[in-house]
């Protein structure tokens, strides 16, 4: 599908005629029509400023009219053999049918199996069934990027909604931590009290190194406890600490095997102490032998020792960072 037909495509499913486009878009009414029938049959191509503004007339991502234009079933092979390289792509034969396949666990491709998931459920909510809801999902694959931006936007919302508050009044009622190992703790805290945390030392395109905590959304929404929901409220009012001290705090929503996750991104180097030790204590949080008494006692001992002696000042750690990244 050509630039030109994808434009047309759009246009007719919002119900513009070409001029009431072109309108839209800026140009005169004198000239709306033809520039454009031009764009849609190929006779000329938008610049870059023009094709933002078509899409935005549409309200479609302006990915969804880019120049790639597949043709052949030679140009899928092309395309398939370079997702092979780059993504790590498998071709797989099952029951008559054949497959592509991608490592969920592969953490370079983290948004792409997000965005394949989310993919993946609304095709099965609405790909399907009435002419209205056939067309309802070509409409929002139209605005894929803007959907998924929203829809993360607005998760993010509740959990602020939902913690910004009640972290404010536990910072007043308790100190911030100083020490590395009282995150440590906390996280530790955390997972005993059911919710779901995993973690990795991180360098994305949107972060420095530093460790990433993954939460799932729906435990912090709705806590099993009202301990769960204390201890999330000291991790969040900790995170505002944070990025008060200097450092640039994210938070990444991805949708990993049908659990929407949000990741908190703290870019601090030497933040790896914490989670290297919170990597110990689920090494053997999730070890069935942990019920074991000897097996328990052994890892507290080592795990004590390890928080005790092995910890940075926070507030030094993330201002000299600061200072390093600021020159």
């Amino acid at each position: 599908m050509t630039l030109g037909d994808k434009i047309k495509k759009y246009r007719m499913m919002k119900d513009l005629t070409q001029k009431e486009l072109g309108q839209k878009v800026g140009f005169s009414s004198a000239t709306a029509d033809s520039r454009i029938r031009k764009y849609e049959k190929d006779l000329m191509a938008p610049k870059s400023d023009i094709r933002a503004a078509i899409a935005n007339a549409l309200d479609i991502d302006i990915e969804a009219i880019s120049d790639i234009n597949i043709s052949s079933f030679a140009d899928i092979m092309y395309l398939f053999f370079e997702l092979e390289e780059k993504l790590g792509m498998d071709i797989e034969k099952k029951d008559g049918r054949t497959y592509l396949s991608f490592d969920d666990h592969n953490q370079d491709i983290q948004t792409l199996i997000t965005y394949m998931n989310l993919w993946k459920n609304q095709k099965q909510i609405s790909g399907t069934g009435t002419e209205e809801q056939k067309m309802d999902y070509h409409i929002w694959k139209s605005r894929f990027l803007k959907n998924t931006r929203e829809y993360f936007d607005s998760k993010k919302k509740e959990i602020d909604d939902k913690y910004a508050a009640s972290s404010k009044a536990a910072a007043k009622n308790e100190p911030y931590a100083n020490k590395s190992s009282e995150i440590t703790l906390l996280l530790r805290k955390m997972t005993e009290a059911g919710l779901t945390i995993t973690s990795a030392f991180t360098n994305t395109h949107n972060t420095d190194d530093g460790p990433g905590f993954t939460f799932i959304v729906n435990e912090l929404l709705t806590p099993i406890s009202k301990e769960a929901e204390a201890l999330f409220t000291r991790f969040y009012a900790e995170l505002n600490h944070f990025r008060s001290l200097g450092a640039e705090v994210t938070e990444e929503i991805q949708m990993i095997e049908n659990a929407l996750t949000i990741t908190y991104h703290i870019p601090v180097s030497s933040f790896s102490v914490i989670h290297l030790q919170f990597q110990r204590f689920l090494e053997h949080w999730n070890n069935p032998e942990k019920e074991n008494e000897f097996f328990r006692d052994s890892f507290e001992g080592i795990f004590e020792k390890e928080i005790r002696t092995n910890f940075i000042n926070i507030e030094e750690e993330i201002t000299r960072h600061a200072k390093i990244k600021n020159g």
